[in-house]
């Protein structure tokens, strides 16, 4: 098979038979993995690994950025294209041999572990960022099987890079720290996962999961259970919460809420009654609709029977008359309006 086609799957041509045969080529290019869970890029210079990837180049110089090997001015003149970084790095060869080491063998332990999945070559093409660093392919897959032996040690105490620890409540016995475990302690006070202490001690997540998995072995941590009330699944809706009385729901297609033309009109009918004596406004409310003429009670006397002295009083000027009749409309308003005003409510 020629490199400037290679191209399968896992299942009938393993990675490490890949890297292999990329590697007696000694091509120059891309080997593009792909896969449902992960991808990954391994970038090769004459046959031997020069840099490899789960995520974007540019990630790389965030990464040198923040453990501090390179400097937020070197940071930006990279990023402005003014300056290489293989130029940057070209004193520094124990950041090539350690950071870049640890990238590869991170990212081939992963790769490693893939069953299904699809591989590509592309010659000629190089990363983005150039550097010195080069790594011979058998013994990039010797440390990454080192390193994946160490993380299955690491991962029975660990289950993963995100599980929480708290120092221990009770300590049995005198246990002498070095300097990297203080460290890692006294990081727990604001990180908790082995993540978080890699980003807060400016160190990989394996040295941090490693250093946890030690002082948890040792009694001087343990893992912190994260309580989670239960999530109920309701027609895809992650999260149900019971409905209750003082939360407030919207109104339905038979309460519909008012314009504003009727909560003014309304308003403007409440202040108008009002502003009318409080000794008035209590005679209307106590006044029953039974007061009507056509909705008097059966007991009352008709005209015919009342004394002379109750029909005289009875009697009463015209004024008198639609002043009365005025109230009776009013209190029916009133009425009519609280009505109108509790049904909107409810």
């Amino acid at each position: 098979m020629s490199v400037a086609t290679l191209k399968g799957t896992f299942d009938s041509f393993p990675l490490p038979d890949v890297l292999r045969l990329v590697a007696a080529s000694k091509e120059t290019g891309l080997l593009q993995v792909d896969s449902p869970t992960l991808g990954g890029r391994i970038f090769v210079v004459d046959g031997q690994i020069t840099y490899a990837t789960t995520r974007s180049d540019d990630q790389l110089i965030d990464d040198l950025a923040r453990m501090e090997h390179i400097s937020e001015e070197e940071r930006e003149a990279i990023e402005r294209r003014a300056v290489q970084l293989e130029d940057v790095l070209s004193s520094r060869a124990a950041v090539l041999g350690i950071f870049f080491g640890y990238q590869v063998t991170e990212v081939l332990v992963r790769l490693l572990t893939l069953v299904d999945g699809s591989f590509s070559f592309d010659v000629g093409v190089m990363t983005k960022h150039q550097t010195a660093y080069r790594v011979d392919v058998e013994a990039a897959l010797e440390a990454a099987a080192v390193r994946s032996a160490e993380w299955e040690k690491i991962h029975k105490i660990i289950p993963g890079v995100d599980t929480s620890f708290r120092m221990a409540p009770v300590i049995d016995d005198e246990i002498t720290i070095d300097p990297n475990r203080w460290a890692i302690l006294a990081a727990l006070a604001t990180a908790r996962t082995p993540r978080e202490i890699a980003v807060a001690l400016k160190i990989f997540e394996f040295d941090a999961a490693k250093r946890l998995a030690e002082l948890a072995t040792s009694g001087l941590i343990v893992v912190e259970e994260r309580r989670s009330e239960p999530v109920v699944i309701v027609e895809g809706v992650p999260e149900h919460r019971p409905e209750t009385a003082s939360e407030e729901q919207e109104p339905t297609s038979e309460e519909q809420e008012m314009t504003s033309k009727e909560a003014a009109e309304l308003l403007g009918s409440f202040i108008a009654l009002t502003d009318r004596p409080e000794e008035e406004q209590a005679e209307l409310e106590e006044a029953p609709e039974e007061q009507a003429p056509e909705e008097q009670a059966p007991e009352e006397q008709a005209p015919e029977e009342q004394a002379p002295e109750e029909q005289a009083s009875e009697e009463q000027a015209p004024e008198e008359q639609d002043e009365e009749e005025e109230d009776v409309d009013l209190a029916r308003r009133w009425r009519r309006l609280r009505k109108d005003h509790r049904s909107i409510e409810g």
